[in-house]
């Protein structure tokens, strides 16, 4: 396994131990809110590999402009979701807090880590075959970003 494999597959495993974990209870959501934290920083690393490797699966994704602005929106995303569960989140405290976002929010943010995990895996694969733009579009617009 690459080390890009090993990023994609963590963030993934964390992402949906995250969406497992969500539930009503305010420390449910703390604990899905930190597995995405966990995940995004697994998938920041593998999108710089993909972005610096130069190895010949990678280098058509690079002609392509891969993933620099994904990985800009991974580190605002990352800022946002820091921001879910408030104080709760820097102390490690979730009994009395109710700074928390609610259920639904949280699950917004899943699926959008789960979609740039997408992202990833789909340039990671088909990086022989990213020739131009249009291919790396459907990539992103299969998996909800645009």
């Amino acid at each position: 396994m690459s080390e890009i494999e090993y990023h994609l597959s963590a963030a993934g495993r964390l992402a949906s131990t995250a969406e497992y974990a969500l539930g009503e209870y305010l420390d449910q959501r703390v604990a899905a809110i930190d597995l995405l934290d966990r995940g995004i920083q697994h998938l920041n690393q593998a999108y710089s590999l993909l972005n610096g490797e130069t190895s010949p699966r990678t280098v058509p994704c690079q002609e392509a402009g891969a993933l620099p602005n994904e990985a800009q929106k991974l580190r605002e995303i990352r800022k946002e979701i820091k921001q879910l569960a408030g104080k709760t989140y820097t102390r490690g405290i979730s009994t009395t807090d109710e700074n928390v976002a609610d259920m639904d929010t949280v699950i917004e943010y899943v699926e959008k880590i789960q979609s740039y995990i997408e992202v990833g895996i789909g340039v990671y694969n088909d990086g022989d075959y990213i020739r131009n733009e249009r291919r790396l579009r459907d990539i992103k617009t299969d998996a909800g970003i645009n």
